[in-house]
């Protein structure tokens, strides 16, 4: 494995081994076709894209109430999405539940197949470049850095936990006062 890393990594992205400036500038997209992510994103995006599109709305208002999405949250997600669509395609790679719909979403809401496919490429290219990126830095250390995650998770969990509460506490707080008659 090592070798074959080592040798990708000097013929797809070593800029001085390449034999001409277009080799040089090929090179790293030689190394992007690598990653199933980048390759498989577009057919099942694409699928999902048709799902929202053809039938998306329809068939949201009428199985949403199973997934707590009532007509007025729709009607909120959409004009949410349809003011920043392009953000939230590239930051939908990075949660999970949100990437496995965020095709359905654009769908609904009729954002442009080219601008989709678009925003969607650039995020899976992120998150395809982040793993790699941190799966590379932790090379040999990567036992270390489990067992330093493992360690800790649960105290990560309860700041995030607390986080989260704090933000519904005040955002709740918010919208009561908001509603009080003055």
């Amino acid at each position: 494995m090592a070798v074959a890393t080592s040798s990708l990594r000097t013929h797809c992205l070593s800029p001085s081994r390449a034999r001409t400036p277009i080799d040089a500038a090929i090179g790293p997209a030689r190394y992007a076709k690598m990653f199933p992510e980048l390759q498989a994103f577009e057919a099942d995006e694409a699928f999902l894209y048709a799902i929202g599109r053809a039938g998306g709305r329809r068939l949201v208002l009428r199985y949403g109430r199973y997934l707590f999405l009532t007509p007025v949250r729709m009607d909120r997600a959409e004009v949410f999405f349809t003011r920043h669509g392009a953000k939230i395609v590239i930051a939908a790679r990075f949660i999970d539940g949100l990437r496995q719909l965020n095709g359905v979403i654009a769908g609904v809401t009729a954002m442009p197949w080219r601008r989709f496919l678009t925003y969607n490429a650039i995020g899976a290219a992120l998150w395809v470049g982040l793993w790699t990126t941190l799966g590379y830095l932790a090379g040999n250390h990567i036992v270390a850095v489990y067992d330093t995650v493992h360690r800790y998770q649960w105290y990560a969990l309860a700041a995030l936990t607390a986080c989260a509460a704090g933000y519904a506490a005040v955002h709740v707080s918010r919208r009561r006062r908001a509603a009080r008659p003055q």
